[in-house]
């Protein structure tokens, strides 16, 4: 089920795309335990379970807001991104109690290779029960030229003013590339 409320959308998950995404995450985290591509030293299957849960999410709205989707992130471990036909989609991920301390961040390297393909950042919470929130969304050029760089358990860039982050209404055009 997807609703909108306050301009943020809420995507309630079936309970077999739950168990799915804590399957998927398992596997993740065996994958890269066993090959050391462990992108932080803090990843564990929680962050795992909280990152699956919010490509599912976007994967639902976004395939009921632009019909050219396609994925690749159900089949390839390596590579969890969702891609669409004109435009790379980058979803950033927390769990809710987190969004208010840590809301719009992203790496640096990460936020550099996401502006040199021109992408779109999701911003999701996972919530109580099944619940996933999307936020919003920016460009990353917009985190890159707006963001501060800050220190949590990594170096970050953050997105500061909530007010500097797009609405959902605005998303459909910016994927068909009507404007920048």
């Amino acid at each position: 089920m997807v609703e909108t409320i306050n301009g943020a959308v809420t995507i309630n998950l079936t309970d077999s795309q739950v168990e799915w995404c804590r399957e998927h995450a398992q596997k993740t985290k065996e994958h890269h335990d066993n090959t050391g591509t462990g992108v932080y030293s803090h990843n564990r299957l929680f962050g795992a379970i909280v990152g699956a849960r919010c490509e599912i999410a976007a994967e639902v709205y976004l395939t009921r807001l632009y019909q050219s989707m396609k994925t690749n992130y159900r089949g390839d471990i390596e590579n969890p991104d969702i891609e669409l036909k004109e435009k790379p989609v980058e979803v950033k991920g927390l769990r809710g109690e987190d969004w208010d301390k840590l809301k719009r961040m992203v790496p640096p390297k990460q936020l550099e290779k996401y502006v040199n393909s021109d992408s779109i950042l999701l911003w999701l919470t996972t919530e109580s029960g099944n619940r996933v929130i999307i936020r919003g969304w920016n460009f990353a050029a917009d985190v890159a030229s707006k963001g501060e760089k800050v220190k949590t358990i990594c170096d970050n860039v953050w997105l500061k003013d909530d007010n500097d982050m797009r609405s959902l209404d605005t998303l459909a055009g910016a994927l068909r590339g009507d404007w920048k």
